[in-house]
């Protein structure tokens, strides 16, 4: 090779280098907005706080659950409720216009002992909002007028999952607040300083089940960093590997569910479960056979007719965790609750349709809503059964 040549492929060399480096060891440089751009989020931020203040403070809910309904909620704080078992559904409640992060975006629904309560306000920088309701008509902010928030009295942080249990709601996002009198008080544990993980525990999931008077799991995103509580909220201990806690795939969390004795957290992929049947003392780590289909971010695990189940592409279902069976085809994607007539509920954030089922095999379209145009894409996220005193605020049968 002589000099010109071997000097016109040092440069080749050089700039195939150059490139590599600049488009896959940098971090892309994000754009900064444009004044327009900040003006209109500024805009945005000012209607989600009026909104938020037409909502009326809470702090003083007295469940009598007397009547069973069935409450769904979609990303902008939009909540239907049935009352003859998922057969009809009439809209109770809209929030806001919104997307996965902002003041009202929606991901969890949760009911203990009468009352139903939903939070919302991921990405929202601190601008949470939980509302809550004792006859699943009329809905106010779960906390009253004596809570400090990070920006008002109502502010609940960047707020995710929500669970209930033994008349107590955990609330968890980016930290993790509980309230043992429906509002009233809360109890903060500030779960990134207290175990030293920082960002590690981020995208928050909570769980309630009624092990030993009742226990509170709640978890990030990702799966690897779990607390759990014995004493409802009032503290929570770290799920180490100092007591057995089994490492999964890593990636998206499916989340957990609570049936016969024993809590099982799911794989994204639907490939693998943890299981701890002493509270989360011990854990184990077993294989399940199913798999999600490629149209869907994660699969679901539920706990239904007395046993898990996981929807995906190859559903599958157990008693305990431990050995898995094949589940019936045609189990659609997405969240799955039951009432107490055994009747099935199903949505999902692919549709803006409730699917309902009495077999969990043939599943019959009962409500389809109409998103708002300024909100995101994105259909129901939960559905929950429970009972209400429907008739509190003077109403007829």
């Amino acid at each position: 090779m002589n000099d010109r040549k071997r000097l016109i492929t040092v440069c080749v060399i050089a700039l195939s280098v150059s490139f590599t480096f600049s488009a896959f060891g940098q971090k892309k440089k994000r754009t900064p907005p444009t004044a327009e751009q900040k003006a209109k989020t500024v805009l945005k931020h000012a209607k989600e706080d009026v909104r938020r203040k037409e909502i009326p403070l809470g702090g003083d809910f007295k469940p009598n659950p007397k009547d069973p309904v069935i409450v769904a909620a979609d990303m902008g704080l939009r909540i239907v409720m049935s009352r003859d078992d998922g057969k009809t559904w009439n809209e109770v409640f809209f929030g806001f216009p919104a997307h996965d992060h902002s003041a009202f975006a929606t991901f969890d629904v949760a009911y203990t002992n009468g009352l139903f309560a939903i939070s919302s306000g991921w990405g929202s920088g601190g601008r949470g909002t939980i509302i809550a309701s004792e006859d699943g008509i009329y809905w106010r902010h779960l906390t009253g007028p004596n809570r400090k928030g990070r920006h008002d009295a109502y502010g609940m942080g960047d707020s995710m999952g929500i669970a209930g249990g033994n008349g107590v709601i955990v609330n968890a996002g980016t930290s993790i607040e509980a309230t043992q009198d429906f509002g009233k008080s809360w109890i903060p544990y500030n779960v990134r300083k207290e175990t030293g993980l920082g960002f590690g525990f981020h995208h928050m999931g909570v769980i309630f089940g009624d092990y030993d008077g009742g226990r509170f799991f709640a978890w990030d995103g990702a799966g690897e960093n779990v607390v759990y509580s014995k004493d409802l909220g009032k503290t929570w201990a770290f799920c180490s590997q100092k007591n057995g806690w089994v490492e999964g795939e890593k990636g998206l969390y499916a989340g957990m569910a609570y049936g016969n004795g024993v809590f099982l957290m799911l794989d994204g992929n639907g490939a693998l479960v943890r299981r701890t049947a002493d509270g989360g003392e011990t854990w184990t780590a077993h294989k399940t056979g199913a798999s999600k289909p490629s149209s869907n971010r994660k699969t679901g695990m539920f706990f239904v007719n007395g046993e898990f189940w996981i929807n995906g592409k190859t559903p599958r279902k157990s008693k305990d965790g431990i050995t898995w069976t094949d589940l019936h085809d045609g189990l659609p994607a997405g969240h799955i609750s039951q009432t107490d007539k055994g009747t099935y509920i199903n949505v999902s954030t692919k549709r803006t349709t409730i699917l309902r089922s009495e077999d969990g095999k043939q599943w019959d379209v009962v409500y389809t809503m109409t998103p708002h145009p300024d909100s995101g894409k994105i259909g129901f996220i939960k559905s929950r059964f429970g009972y209400v005193n429907a008739y509190a605020r003077g109403g007829k049968k």
